[in-house]
Formats: structure tokens, sequence, C-alpha cells
């Protein structure tokens, strides 16, 4: 089988696009030889990618907590395992 191009990757729904256009932008600095360039954005990426999955996190868990606080414990535990899964993948 011939591939032509490159596969698209999945994204992670917990990323947010300013932290993919801050990822676009290191990759080019790293590809153009902008050493400075690039250590700086990869502090500011970084510190974006964490407020990022902090932000999602408090969300599911807000999210978990309304939903036992109406009594669907489906979907409060649907929130809390995907809390879980993400905490023991990183």
């Amino acid at each position: 089988m011939n591939w032509i191009g490159t596969v698209k990757q999945s994204r992670k729904e917990w990323i947010s696009d300013e932290a993919w256009e801050l990822v676009e932008m290191k990759r080019t600095a790293r590809l153009s030889g902008k050493i400075d360039e690039y250590k700086s954005l990869c502090k500011k990426c970084k510190s974006q990618l964490k407020s990022d999955k902090q932000r999602w996190a408090d969300e599911k868990a807000e999210a978990g907590e309304a939903a036992l606080s109406n009594g669907q414990l489906k979907d409060a535990f649907a929130n809390f395992r995907q809390l879980w899964a993400a905490t023991t993948t990183v």
C-alpha cells in the first residue's frame, strides 16, 4: 500500500487553539534555526499546555460534581473516569 503525504494525528481535546499555534511557531523556529526564539517559545508552550490541561480538568470535575448532585451517576463517573485516565497516562 502506498501512502502519499503524512497522516494527521488526532488532537487531544484539552489543547486549545492558542497552544497549537504556539506549537507550530515553535516548530518553524526550530526548523529555521532560530534557537533563542525556539527556547522562549518552548517555555510559553509548556505553560500554555499546563494551563489548558488544568482548565480542562477543572471543567470535567465540575461537570462530574454537577451530574452527581443531579443523581446522574453514569455521567458523573464517566467524567471522573476521563480525569483518572488523563492523570495515569501523563
